[in-house]
């Protein structure tokens, strides 16, 4: 059955184009469906909606922590009206967002009152650019990467009546009474639909079902908005390039139709290929890249073999989350970012820079600001971590998990690609990672040395390496836990950061809490007033409730865990709902397993693919050999 909502947008876009001239059409949601929907698909110069909806859970991608159906209902309302061929405005009201956007001929107006701030651009935009003219705007917004953009297409080719017989009417059932004329319709055992007095009301029946949390929708429409109403009195104006503004929240509105209902091109992987210094291969439902070389030739590999899936990288950290955070906020994100990179930037190696640099000089759809950006965007990570060896293990064997529970509101786990890299004079290493993020939040080395890590606090604190760049330096030139613990002492550090490192040779693992300021290791089987009594041979790092069940696992299975149990130890509720990676190390016998999120389910309900980062660096190394005899 179709997940919540997916069944009512498929009825809604069916409807979108009935004409005046269309056969009288036999069920009786279908005209008004074409009276709600129509002016909005056929760009009719003025309208008004109105939005009604309640959610159980605060909305925001950057509160990874939240679990779905936590909380409360709140309500939202939205009205978004259209006042002629340049001008409309789209006002949230809500508990947990409040702000207004109007875009005017010659200005743009992002306004957001509980902060008392209003961002604004002004003049013309540049030529090309993203923009949110409203002309054309749903077939801009609606492309291959959402699944809307298809029925737009079939709704071309097909007709609304047909389009609605084939795919929405077989989901309707009548419910109520008066089943010859019926003016609400079950949709399986999740949705019921429902005629208004000027509209549809569409409302999930099970609680548990609740897709976004989102509990009830009730959409009306008029044919004539009322008159423009924005005022900036009270405000603090904040002048903003008219094209940065309308690019990043153009980008955001387009970028969460591709991750909340995704299309063929965001589902599809692009075909098995080789260029010069890289290869992309399919293993399972996962996407492996093989790059080698120096950082240049590292960069363009990257490029070409992932360049456009590293543009959903940047829609989704830089501008979805910039238009949410800036709304949050009240703070300018892509400024905050800017700030970020130019206090971080002096701090990474030059090799790391010389191929991003290199990497976004050869995808044309991005700068190489956008490519920056988007590589110091992972200070928001939070995650759990533990090493087991020793005792802890069936035949003393290190296992070493890593739970990274990250914003899959986002669309992150849409751009995951697993990287094996030999770069020319530093160590081979494999991480679990996204399109053109050249960091390392979860990796293994060919020295046998792995490393996780968990978020912390102290945001904004940048004067140092970032965390994802220093995980990397630590896989390229570390061959022991010595080695990593010594490159974390001496090297300048940001924010709060908790990590678990292992080394399959001792066998043997530390736990890290980092700050600028403090640096502190966690021996396994210490206790530690956060962490709880100690486990012997154990290192466990996580927090609240999923450290409290992820070491009773632990301790339960102690002296019997192999890599199956292991895996096991990762599953919910230690992760959430938002987990986007789950992967197990096992650095002597160089094997991992990497479980991806989807657009529907958490990584820890998806499928563990196993990699031998010792074999793929043998093959990188024999075509290596090969090309230079």
């Amino acid at each position: 059955m179709p997940r919540l909502f997916f069944a009512a947008v498929l009825v809604l876009a069916s409807a979108a184009s009935a004409t005046a001239e269309s056969p009288a059409p036999p069920h009786r949601l279908l005209p008004e469906l074409e009276r709600l929907v129509g002016p909005l698909i056929r760009d009719r110069d003025r309208f008004a909606y109105t939005i009604e909806a309640t959610a159980s859970a605060p909305m925001s991608p950057t509160q990874p922590r939240v679990e779905k159906g936590a909380g409360p209902d709140h309500r939202a309302t939205v009205h978004v009206d259209r006042y002629g061929p340049d001008a409309w405005s789209l006002r949230v009201r809500s508990e947990i967002s409040d702000f207004e956007l109007w875009r005017q001929r010659d200005r743009t107006v992002l306004k957001v009152p509980a902060h008392r701030v209003a961002f604004v651009g002004a003049g013309p935009l540049a030529a090309g650019a993203d923009s949110l003219a409203p002309r054309n705007m749903t077939a801009r917004l609606c492309d291959a990467e959402t699944i809307l953009g298809s029925y737009l297409t079939l709704l071309a080719l097909g007709g609304p009546q047909t389009l609605f017989d084939q795919f929405a009417a077989p989901h309707l059932t009548p419910d109520g009474p008066d089943a010859g004329s019926p003016t609400q319709w079950r949709v399986g055992e999740e949705l019921l639909v429902s005629l208004a007095e000027q509209g549809i009301t569409i409302s999930a029946q099970d609680p548990q079902s609740r897709r976004w949390g989102v509990g009830a929708v009730s959409v009306t429409c008029r044919p004539e908005p009322d008159a423009p109403s924005l005022t900036l009195e009270g405000m603090e104006v904040r002048e903003i390039d008219r094209t940065e503004l309308e690019r990043m929240l153009f980008r955001a509105m387009r970028r969460a139709l591709s991750v909340w209902l995704p299309g063929p091109k965001v589902l599809a992987r692009p075909a098995p290929r080789k260029v010069e210094h890289g290869e992309l291969r399919h293993v399972d439902d996962h996407l492996l890249l093989l790059v080698h070389g120096t950082p240049q030739q590292i960069g363009r590999a990257t490029a070409a073999l992932v360049g456009d899936r590293f543009r959903r990288t940047i829609d989704s950290t830089i501008h979805l989350v910039g238009a949410v955070e800036t709304i949050r906020s009240g703070k300018w994100f892509l400024a905050e970012l800017d700030d970020a990179w130019g206090r971080l930037s002096p701090h990474i190696p030059r090799r790391h820079l010389e191929e991003l640099e290199a990497m976004a000089q050869a995808c044309p759809d991005v700068s190489l600001r956008e490519a920056r950006l988007a590589n110091v965007f992972p200070e928001y990570f939070h995650c759990s971590g533990f090493a087991l060896f020793g005792r802890a293990t069936r035949d003393g064997v290190l296992y070493h998990g890593r739970v990274l529970d990250y914003m899959t509101v986002i669309g992150l786990q849409q751009a995951a690609v697993t990287v094996v890299c030999r770069p020319d004079d530093a160590y081979g290493f494999a991480s679990a990672g996204y399109a053109g993020f050249l960091g390392v939040v979860s990796g293994m080395n060919e020295r046998q040395i792995s490393v996780g890590e968990m978020g912390g606090g102290g945001r904004y604190q940048w004067d140092g390496i970032p965390m994802a760049t220093m995980m990397r330096m630590a896989l390229e030139q570390c061959a022991s836990l010595d080695e990593v613990r010594d490159l974390w002492r001496r090297s300048p550090r940001t924010c709060e950061y908790y990590y678990v490192f292992a080394d399959g040779k001792a066998p043997s693992a530390v736990g890290v809490r980092a700050t600028p300021d403090e640096l502190e290791f966690i021996e396994p089987g210490a206790a530690h007033p956060r962490l709880g009594s100690g486990i012997p041979d154990a290192v466990v790092m996580s927090g609240g409730s999923r450290l409290e069940k992820l070491r009773r696992r632990i301790e339960s299975a102690h002296g019997s865990i192999d890599a199956r149990t292991a895996i096991d130890l990762m599953a919910r509720p230690v992760s959430m709902s938002s987990n986007l990676h789950n992967v197990l190390f096992a650095p002597q016998s160089s094997e991992i397993w990497i479980a991806n999120a989807s657009s529907r389910r958490p990584a820890a309900e998806m499928p563990y693919v196993r990699y031998d980062l010792g074999a793929l660096l043998a093959e990188i190394d024999a075509r290596v050999a090969a090309a230079h005899p």
